[in-house]
């Protein structure tokens, strides 16, 4: 399934317009998504960041009824190893409340996959789930590409890992991000992912919400 940007009831089929983010598991199908007929959108780590620093109150930008907002596993754990005070010596005290109140009060849903080969990284049983034809695919192209032998960040995962995460939820999800240069999500919107890059909203007059649903078919 290409093109998915909103929900649909679990176990929908490949007739029905956009809408599932499914994995298999045997027979079943589940998915890292809620059955609700809201956009799905995906923060990167920066983005966090933009909408910090341009003051945005993400709850009344992208309400609740409208947009579920994900990130995965990999952003949670870049989120968690931002210092308290930056190499420059400022805090980023505001900041990480900034992050932890807003997905405490827009219920910000980490989603990951099923396994145990990295912990940190991979979620267990009843939180994780397997991954898709689609993203297997992808993980297959871009791991070699983009991710092996590179050097560990100070997250402790390998470099672009997490940006490779986040590429592949862009053929499900609408992707906000502040990361323009080449790699991983670059490569995405270059296949067709739905990716929003922030320095484009921020060239215009439309709200979050109203640009957001602009670029939607």
């Amino acid at each position: 399934m290409a093109d998915t940007l909103r929900y649909l009831p679990f176990g929908a089929d490949d007739s029905m317009p956009v809408g599932v983010y499914r994995m298999r598991t045997s027979s079943k199908e589940t998915s890292h998504y809620q059955a609700q007929m809201t956009i799905a959108i995906t923060i990167d780590c920066n983005a966090w960041n933009d909408f910090f620093n341009s003051g945005m109150d993400l709850v009344a930008e992208l309400p609740p009824g409208d947009f579920s907002l994900f990130m995965p596993r990999e952003i949670e754990i870049e989120i968690q190893a931002i210092p308290d005070v930056s190499k420059d010596g400022c805090s980023n005290r505001a900041l990480k409340d900034y992050i932890y109140d807003t997905i405490a009060r827009h219920s910000v849903t980490t989603v990951g996959y099923f396994g145990f080969a990295e912990a940190d990284c991979y979620l267990g049983f009843n939180q994780g789930t397997f991954m898709s034809d689609n993203e297997r695919n992808w993980y297959a192209t871009e791991i070699p590409k983009r991710v092996l032998g590179k050097k560990r960040t100070g997250s402790d995962l390998p470099k672009n890992m997490a940006d490779t995460a986040v590429a592949a939820s862009s053929f499900y999800t609408v992707i906000l991000t502040a990361d323009s240069k080449p790699g991983p999500i670059k490569d995405a919107y270059k296949a067709g992912g739905k990716v929003i890059y922030l320095k484009d909203f921020h060239a215009q007059t439309l709200s979050l919400r109203d640009f957001i649903k602009a670029q939607l078919p």
